[in-house]
């Protein structure tokens, strides 16, 4: 079913649940196609979902979830370090920035968190470090939203108490939906179909109406979101595709991480909207230990370069921090 800009915004206003116009069949595709590639992905913590559901939310507001803590998961993702990306957070100029976005949230601002598409859990565990650390310094009076790609949907993730390998039957209990983990839990979820070379080579084009009524709806309720009279932090990964780490691809025999180009789409949600954009590394390469940098303060977005120009600087700076390992922003080598 189709929506009007109109009653898209009574729904997000009233946290009302907005489904999908995908139907059954698209979202088999979406599951074997598109989501099933990952079922096994970052040391055997995903899985696809045990039953595929016949319609998606494009819009849901999420509650609690009973006995699951963000915080919990990501200390037992990275038990050392994610507390040390907290800290971080505290000092230098990642100090000065995290008090320009507590008083842009203090006077009611929306921002969106921009960053590399690192794996789902740990670039959702950048997104919680910031939360957490602006909680440390008392500014807890905003929303969360965050943006998820229809894959996520049909995957569920393993809580940190049952690690990779560990000997046990796992249960339905020990496991959340990758949708929660993405952001490790928004208040506001908007699920999209990202335009990615792997998108329009899958079978999903054969149901592209539908595909087309799914984006044009989602636009509408990020614009929705936009308008929600409470400040804000958004979660939104520019990049429609993963970050590929090929080995022995670069110059004199080096790693080479590949961060994919910035979509036209993803660029123009925080431009259309007025929105401003706080770009953050995720640095989430073997071999090194985990991290999440604030790089820039908020920006307001004007245009798609604009946000291009800060993924190229954010390659720049994971490549002076992983030397051994040669860093590309899709075309533009940093050497």
């Amino acid at each position: 079913m189709q929506f009007s800009e109109a009653e898209i915004e009574a729904k997000v206003f009233a946290h009302e649940t907005i489904e999908s116009p995908l139907s059954p069949e698209a979202i088999i595709v979406i599951h074997d196609e598109l989501a099933a590639p990952h079922a096994g992905s970052e040391d055997g913590r995903f899985r696809l979902v045990e039953e595929i559901p016949t319609s998606l939310a494009l819009y849901e507001y999420s509650e609690p979830i009973p006995g699951f803590s963000p915080k919990e998961l990501a200390r037992g993702l990275e038990k050392k370090r994610y507390p040390e990306v907290v800290e971080a957070m505290h000092t230098g100029h990642q100090a000065v920035m995290l008090d320009k976005i507590a008083e842009g949230l203090e006077d009611n601002k929306k921002y969106v968190l921009n960053l590399n598409h690192a794996s789902l859990t740990r670039s959702g565990m950048g997104f919680l470090a910031l939360m957490e650390a602006l909680e440390d310094i008392g500014v807890t009076d905003f929303e969360t939203a965050g943006v998820i790609g229809a894959m996520v949907t049909q995957l569920e993730v393993m809580l940190k108490a049952y690690e990779p390998g560990r000997q046990k039957t796992l249960t339905k209990d020990d496991y959340i939906l990758a949708t929660a983990a993405a952001g490790l839990i928004c208040d506001h979820r908007v699920t999209t179909v990202p335009n990615s070379e792997r998108v329009k080579k899958s079978g999903l084009m054969a149901y592209e109406d539908e595909v087309t009524g799914h984006r044009t709806m989602a636009k509408g309720a990020f614009k929705a979101l936009s308008k929600v009279d409470k400040a804000m932090l958004i979660l939104l990964i520019t990049s429609g595709t993963h970050d590929i780490l090929v080995p022995g691809a670069g110059a004199e025999g080096k790693d080479k991480l590949v961060m994919r180009r910035v979509g036209g789409g993803s660029s123009g949600l925080a431009i259309n909207n007025g929105l401003e954009m706080i770009q953050m590394n995720v640095q989430d390469i073997p071999g090194y230990p985990y991290n999440a940098v604030l790089l820039e303060p908020p920006e307001r977005i004007t245009s798609h370069e604009q946000v291009e120009r800060k993924m190229v600087r954010t390659a720049r700076f994971q490549q002076e921090a992983t030397p051994d390992v040669e860093v590309e922003y899709e075309g533009l080598i940093h050497p």
